[in-house]
């Protein structure tokens, strides 16, 4: 939000907080002993989208391409 990345217009300790239990809820998921249980990869690909969310999500319109999308990548580790 500093850099202007991202849309000032978010509180950032909310949105750290949002995101953090979200992110927690994802791992708490992998480890239940139910068929609501997520398995390593179904793991992987929500939080590949959380982060495609994220990114998109808070984009600063300023920061965006022609078609409206975010001008940062992703990069898999």
């Amino acid at each position: 939000m500093a850099g202007g990345e991202a849309d000032s217009s978010f509180d950032p300790l909310l949105t750290a907080r949002f995101l953090w239990a979200a992110w927690n809820g994802v791992a708490a998921l992998s480890v239940r002993a139910d068929r609501m249980a997520f398995d390593r990869d179904e793991v992987a690909e929500c939080l590949r989208l959380g982060r495609r969310l994220v990114n998109e999500g808070l984009t600063n319109p300023a920061f965006r391409d022609d078609q409206g999308r975010s001008r940062a990548t992703l990069v898999e580790p």
